[in-house]
């Protein structure tokens, strides 16, 4: 061996019949995969780990059981007949109750809470053509197609707030006014006494009587009740009621309220519906939205979208200002009216744009034979549910099962 030469010192083999350890080759014992240092060192660098995963079984066992002790002692002190095989006593449930489809009822004292006002805004066109061609109108349409010779249409606004009630009158609520005015002969509206007078009802218990819709009034022999209205039913929009029935209502609905309740009009009407926007042809906007209220509709055969019926008032869907079931359901009494030109001390040389135009209800006294129905009902196509579609009727047709109607509150004097 030469000086300065390091000395190689082979490896040291392991005996026969052992294997060697994978880190340091030295022997290693046959049941062992590590030699005894090695073994050591790994210990220290990753302590637990070949122990870890048993631990963490072991813990959530004990956990388990904890539980399932404590929720055993829980029951047996919670409840000892489980433990004792003695069954419960029998628990006594009331019958069944019948209640509107929606809680609570709607009463006429509601009435002042579910007013929603309304701000002014659009509600319709009125073409040229339709206006009255008489003294109010000659001289203004003269100078209208002088000064504006490409005006076809004129607006209809109104240019004042209004209070609308945000549903249908209930059935509920037209069954409570029957009823007082049956217990209290003289809140009997003017109308009603007005048909004693003239001999068509011998009392005001019979006038009372001959207004109540037809459905109600049970059939011979007639029991004790003079009519009979189901509980579940009272949140139903009224209907086989006449304009001049739903006039009536408003008459002592005033009474009871303490301010005055009446009928909408044509133009408050679709403005209400279409939410004062030009560009909505039914309450939620300008598309066919088929299911989007109770109509009837296509096919062969025909179906209803929802119902057969109506369904009650605050379940439709809901404008923009929250006013409910203005398409489909049910259609709605609207009073016409006469429009009047909005220019007060202008004269029409001096606008820069057409007139915009108002209603103008009709004097006291003076009533039209026809009455319109706006709204569509459960028994209409979606295109009869538009904003603008109306039908007309008698005023004092109240065969129909599909119109109801709604109220509007005004300032006195308005």
């Amino acid at each position: 061996m030469h000086p300065g030469v390091p000395a190689v010192v082979p490896p040291v083999r392991p005996p026969s019949g052992t294997t060697p350890c994978p880190r340091c080759a030295a022997p290693v014992r046959p049941d062992e995969k590590f030699c005894p240092a090695c073994a050591h060192r790994l210990q220290r660098e990753a302590p637990g780990e070949a122990g870890r995963g048993w631990g963490t079984r072991r813990s959530l066992i004990l956990v388990g059981i904890a539980v399932a002790v404590l929720a055993g002692l829980g029951a047996a002190v919670l409840r000892p007949d489980l433990f004792r095989g003695r069954r419960r006593p029998p628990v006594e449930r009331a019958g069944p109750v019948w209640e509107s489809y929606i809680t609570p009822i709607l009463t006429v004292d509601r009435m002042k809470e579910d007013l929603i006002e309304v701000s002014r805004g659009f509600a319709f066109e009125v073409p040229i053509e339709v206006l009255p061609a008489d003294e109010r109108w000659r001289e203004m349409l003269a100078d209208l197609r002088t000064r504006f010779p490409n005006t076809t249409d004129l607006e209809a606004w109104t240019w004042y707030p209004l209070r609308v009630l945000r549903y249908e009158v209930s059935r509920g609520q037209y069954d409570e006014f029957l009823r007082d005015v049956l217990a209290h002969p003289e809140r009997l509206p003017s109308a009603w006494q007005r048909e004693i007078d003239r001999g068509d009802h011998a009392d005001a218990r019979a006038a009372v009587l001959a207004h109540v819709p037809a459905p109600w009034r049970p059939a011979p022999p007639a029991p004790p009740v003079p009519w009979v209205l189901v509980d579940a039913d009272r949140n139903l929009p009224v209907t086989h009621v006449s304009c001049l029935e739903a006039q009536a209502f408003c008459e002592w609905a005033s009474q009871r309220l303490g301010f005055t309740v009446r009928l909408p009009m044509a133009m408050e009407w679709v403005r209400v519906a279409r939410a004062g926007m030009r560009n909505r042809l039914w309450p939620w906007g300008s598309e066919p939205l088929r299911y989007a209220c109770n109509n009837l509709a296509g096919g062969t055969p025909v179906k209803p979208v929802h119902f057969r019926y109506p369904e009650p008032g605050r379940t439709g869907g809901a404008t923009p200002e929250g006013i409910f079931s203005m398409a489909g359901n049910v259609a709605e009494w609207a009073l016409d009216h006469d429009l009047t030109p909005l220019l007060g001390a202008v004269p029409i040389t001096l606008l820069e744009r057409p007139p915009t135009l108002g209603w103008k209800p009709f004097p006291p006294g003076r009533t039209t034979s026809t009455v319109l129905a706006y709204g569509g009902s459960f028994r209409r196509g979606i295109n009869d549910c538009r904003v603008d579609v109306y039908v007309k009727y008698e005023a004092t047709d109240s065969s129909r099962d599909d119109v109801g109607f709604r109220v509007v509150a005004v300032e006195d004097g308005e």
